[in-house]
């Protein structure tokens, strides 16, 4: 008797969970979202690129900068 009884519940159960799950099962693709994506990610790695050359430029500046700074006359404050 307890063990038709269980069964009878894990039917049932079973009945009930299966036709909710079935409904989580199924990815949805939204095309327009995944191409917003894609869109804001080429625009974010547009702007990583351009600060990379932003860098490179800075560097190249403050390089050919250094030779220069060696040969200025150094203030008389800086001296002592």
């Amino acid at each position: 008797m307890k063990r038709t009884s269980l069964a009878a519940l894990v039917a049932a159960s079973l009945v009930v969970a299966l036709p909710q799950a079935g409904h989580a099962a199924w990815p949805v693709f939204d095309a327009s979202n995944y191409a917003q994506n894609v869109i804001q990610a080429a625009r974010a790695l547009e702007q990583i690129n351009n600060q990379i050359q932003q860098l490179q430029n800075q560097a190249t500046m403050l390089q050919n900068m250094a030779p220069k700074r060696s040969t200025l006359p150094r203030p008389s404050f800086m001296l002592q």
